[in-house]
């Protein structure tokens, strides 16, 4: 009898949920669920303790905040350090009713983070790094992201989502703001090139492994791994986009996981995977001459690991194609023996938008267009298409200009003042749908980059401008100065 009871305990203890053991990782309520739901997780610990409907997690080498968010569990990896930063042990996590504050270090270290819901969705709220800080404001009804330090103010170009957070990309100076305000501004229509949705799910498409490469290019392409990178055909994948070569063979590009804390992101050829190919999401990039101004890397897992598979040295060249995330750029470029070169195999991959410039011997013109800056010389008012700058622009003709926002009809308004300059537009760059004549670029001394396309028309025997973007535009018509276009 004994001995009965004995097997009938462990048979008992065999069939506990394994929610039941799981909850050592001390999560509770629909966190536990959603996290003990799968087994990707077992080897994870949490990292300090639960706040709210959220956790940070880790395992020996990977570390994610994990947050429930509509019975549905958010992963992500880049908000949170990894396990090997040196600050990555000080982690606390609190919650403030649907706000999640995140916090590393002491003292001059100690780095603040707030998320909470705001107009934009769920997004970084407040920060403090050191004497630098950044915070949601309301001005007049418009939110908008102030960052500060003991060198001035400036206005962050990007929402800070959960989704995208970058805690290693993040800018620490207002200096740092305005080179990515500024790097955003000239390759924004490269943020609609690339999806941040998982794609379309693929399994057991094939039996055995399919080469995958970092540019669509077959043999002629860069291929990680030492060489060997590929995905097995009876496992998972998503894909994200496809290309057609010169030579019309098409490939598509995936998402697949290499292990438990490894993704990469490459290109199969369309035939390897069968019937499986979308034709939903075909690459149109933008080709924008750049240069890295700081030693940087190349990644091929923007999203988990962020693994270094190639250094980028100071000074270079790579044609941008796409932005990631508002922090990375997706770049083309040449390797030898893992080092860039000219004439070596294609590589594509994700680089830090911080660690670039706009290459002044490249593709995008930086000489001004004097003759045009002084043409637009006056008052301006926008009349007609999709707002591509501010309601009324005013230019001095010397590289001036003031511009007003209308906030509501009861007079509400925003200002901002700053320089301007008129650029030659090379349609090699892929930039706009009407491939204009010249660049205008707005540099608000708040901050503010705006760059879009400029072209002049007649309407009616009267001179006006039109701006647009990778997909529209809005015209301009002039005003007299002493009208401000309220009324």
């Amino acid at each position: 009898m004994k001995r009965r009871t004995a097997i009938a305990g462990i048979v008992l203890a065999c069939l506990i949920p394994v929610a039941a053991w799981a909850n050592s990782w001390g999560l509770r309520g629909e966190l536990l669920s959603a996290v003990s739901a799968v087994n990707t997780w077992n080897d994870y610990a949490v990292w300090g303790k639960q706040a709210g409907n959220a956790a940070v997690m880790r395992s020996r080498y990977h570390a994610a905040l994990m947050r429930v968010e509509d019975g549905e569990l958010g992963v992500y990896s880049t908000a949170v350090y990894q396990p090997e930063d040196e600050l990555a042990d000080t982690v606390s996590l609190e919650a403030d009713g649907d706000a999640l504050v995140l916090t590393y270090g002491e003292g001059q270290q100690r780095e603040r983070y707030e998320f909470g819901s705001c107009e934009y969705g769920y997004c970084l709220t407040r920060a403090q790094i050191g004497d630098f800080r950044v915070e949601l404001v309301n001005e007049s009804g418009w939110y908008r992201f102030l960052a500060s330090d003991a060198q001035g103010e400036a206005y962050l170009g990007f929402v800070p989502y959960l989704r995208k957070f970058h805690i290693d990309l993040f800018p620490r100076s207002v200096e740092e703001v305005r080179h990515l305000n500024a790097m955003l501004a000239v390759v924004d229509s490269g943020s609609v090139v690339m999806t941040e949705e998982e794609g379309l799910h693929c399994q057991n498409v094939g039996t055995g492994t399919a080469p995958v490469y970092s540019a669509p290019f077959g043999e002629a392409a860069w291929r990680a791994g030492n060489g060997k990178a590929a995905v097995g055909l009876r496992g998972e994948f998503w894909q994200i986009g496809s290309y057609i070569g010169a030579d019309g063979e098409e490939y598509v590009r995936i998402r697949y996981d290499v292990s438990e804390r490894t993704q990469r992101i490459g290109y199969v050829r369309a035939q390897d995977i069968g019937e499986q190919v979308s034709e939903e999401t075909t690459d149109d990039p933008i080709c924008v001459d750049i240069v890295a101004r700081s030693d940087t890397y190349l990644t091929d897992d923007p999203d988990v690991s962020e693994y270094r598979q190639l250094e980028v040295p100071a000074g270079t060249q790579l044609t941008c194609m796409a932005i990631y995330k508002d922090v990375y750029a997706y770049v083309a470029g040449e390797v030898r023996e893992d080092r860039f070169v000219d004439g070596g195999a294609a590589v594509w991959g994700f680089v830090p938008l911080r660690d670039l410039d706009v290459d002044p011997n490249g593709n995008y013109p930086a000489e001004l267009c004097e003759d045009v800056m002084a043409r637009l010389e006056g008052a301006w008012e926008f009349y007609a298409g999709g707002n591509q700058a501010q309601d009324v622009l005013v230019f001095d003709g010397h590289g001036n200009f003031q511009g007003t926002y209308w906030l509501s009809e009861d007079g509400a308004r925003s200002d901002v003042t700053g320089t301007y300059k008129v650029t030659p537009y090379h349609t090699t760059c892929n930039l706009y749908w009407n491939d204009p004549p010249y660049v205008l670029t707005l540099t608000g001394d708040d901050g503010s980059v705006n760059v879009k396309g400029l072209s002049f028309s007649e309407d009616q025997g009267e001179e006006i401008f039109s701006l647009t973007d990778w997909e529209g535009g809005g015209g301009y018509r002039r005003i007299d100065a002493q009208d401000d276009g309220n009324g």
